[in-house]
């Protein structure tokens, strides 16, 4: 720890240290995320993991960095900690679609279906518009089969919701 040795022989924080305003440490740890993301695009993967770390751990309720360090343990193929991650990220920003997607579709992966499902409808009351939603829930609804009228209903109006999305 930088800074000047007390008479009791302890050290003590400058001022820059001790004294920084919240806005300041806002914008910092904006920073060290940004680099972490840049480091986790760049293949960096130890310092994104290392930077990523260092957020949460000054601020771990920071939704974007729960997100990022989320998606990037996914990536990584260690889902039981991208899980905690995500579903802590969702219940900080239940607004934001990307991150109910990304929890779904690793629920997806795990062939966890019926919460892939709850997460997709999350993210399409959210943003109907969302096309990698809709796609990946009617590809479970349809592989799942279609166990009531309701089910092929569904199925029918998420496919078409898709496909005037995206017509090829």
């Amino acid at each position: 720890i930088k800074g000047r040795v007390t008479p009791q022989g302890s050290r003590a924080m400058s001022p820059s240290q001790s004294e920084q305003t919240p806005e300041a440490a806002a914008e910092a740890q904006a920073a060290t995320l940004e680099l972490a993301l840049a480091s986790h695009q760049a293949g960096a993967l130890d310092e994104a993991d290392r930077l990523y770390r260092q957020v949460l751990q000054a601020n771990p309720n920071e939704a974007s960095a729960l997100f990022l360090y989320g998606l990037f343990n996914v990536e990584q193929g260690r889902p039981d900690i991208a899980e905690p991650l995500l579903v802590q990220a969702a219940e900080l920003r239940s607004d934001i679609a990307e991150i109910h997607a990304a929890l779904a579709s690793l629920r997806q992966s795990q062939d966890r279906n019926d919460e892939a499902i709850t997460g997709y409808r999350t993210v399409l009351a959210l943003q109907p518009d969302h096309l990698f939603a809709l796609t990946s829930l009617t590809n479970i609804l349809l592989a799942r089969g279609f166990g009531s009228l309701d089910d092929v209903d569904g199925a029918i109006a998420v496919c078409e919701a898709a496909i005037s999305l995206s017509p090829n």
